[in-house]
């Protein structure tokens, strides 16, 4: 069910919808869009801690947390957990992928307030073709600003990035070592960590820790290639991003010779999810996710902006343009490589 375009839910509509989620979630993530520039978000997250979900979350780029009064509000108004995007281990290229000067300091100091206020912090990352390099002290950067998981998303042909998909989106082949030495620097640290938009042939060994091992089919803008055929985890793995196959072909996967893990291959539960924002809201068929040994009695509902699944994969903006010295002020390695 849909409101036309122009129009918007009541905010009494809003509340029966997450009173109906609440008969099948035990926890519910507020994401955007950025929820923090809605001035209805508290009302909504003291609302649903009220009605019993044991988790409330936010997803967010932290930047208004960096006023210690908010970050205080957000938690006294039932906020337990935030999911806070970082993209670069330094200013530099942090502020680079968000398009915002001075993002990076309010990131990082939003991080610091949030959990001085009792709420703890998880961190995402969109794996770009400029940060792929980094992401080992990306993970490091979070860990040591004490978060307590850790998350590498697959930038996606989605928003701005679909126009320039060469200059956001890396090839999977080059990216696929520095995603798994970043995960081993995050399990090192004992510090859980997730993954999400690329196939479980990309993963190796970390192919369990992903979101993404859903029953095949109900992923959107997923298909498996003809190599998924003989793969033993075809049947939870979607594949391969469909515009990632139409620009780079099928070679970006390649079967597996073993087997998911019978808990991932058995284990599915109903998501109820839900759309709001500035804008319209919708309900959003429920979709399958796979069952990981930390949600095994959980399932979620989510809000957020129409059309903008994830925060931080819509953050990423199409690189401004610059001079060959910025970029290697940017980007030394790369340079020098």
């Amino acid at each position: 069910m849909r409101a036309g375009a122009d129009a918007r839910r009541s905010d009494d509509d809003v509340r029966g919808q997450i009173r109906t989620a609440r008969t099948s979630a035990r926890e519910v993530t507020f994401l955007g869009g950025e929820p923090t520039i809605l001035p209805e978000l508290t009302s909504w997250t003291s609302f649903a801690a009220g009605i019993g979900f044991r988790q409330v979350q936010v997803q967010t780029n932290g930047r208004r947390l960096s006023y210690r009064s908010y970050a205080r509000e957000l938690s006294a108004a039932g906020v337990g957990d935030l999911d806070v995007s970082i993209h670069g281990h330094d200013a530099a290229v942090h502020d680079f992928h968000v398009g915002a000067d001075g993002a990076f300091s309010q990131t990082t100091a939003g991080i610091s307030n949030a959990l001085a206020a009792g709420m703890s912090v998880g961190t995402t990352t969109v794996v770009t073709r400029s940060n792929f390099r980094h992401l080992e002290d990306v993970v490091r950067l979070s860990l040591r600003l004490g978060a307590s998981r850790v998350h590498l998303a697959a930038a996606a042909a989605r928003g701005s990035a679909e126009a320039s998909f060469d200059s956001v989106v890396p090839r999977f082949a080059l990216a696929q070592e520095p995603v798994k030495r970043a995960l081993d620097v995050a399990r090192s640290a004992g510090v859980p960590a997730i993954v999400s938009g690329f196939p479980a042939c990309f993963l190796g060994d970390h192919a369990p820790a992903s979101m993404d091992l859903i029953a095949a089919g109900s992923a959107i803008d997923r298909e498996h290639v003809p190599a998924c055929a003989s793969c033993g985890w075809k049947g939870v793995c979607p594949g391969l991003p469909a515009e990632v196959r139409r620009r780079h072909g099928d070679a970006e996967a390649a079967p597996r010779s073993d087997s998911p893990p019978s808990r991932i291959a058995k284990a599915s539960r109903e998501a109820a999810s839900l759309v709001a924002g500035p804008g319209p809201v919708e309900s959003v068929r429920p979709e399958r996710l796979a069952e990981r040994p930390a949600q095994a009695d959980v399932v979620h509902a989510r809000l957020h902006e129409l059309g903008k699944p994830l925060p931080a994969l819509h953050e990423i903006r199409v690189p401004r343009r610059k001079t060959g010295k910025d970029l290697e002020e940017i980007f030394p390695d790369l340079v020098k490589a």
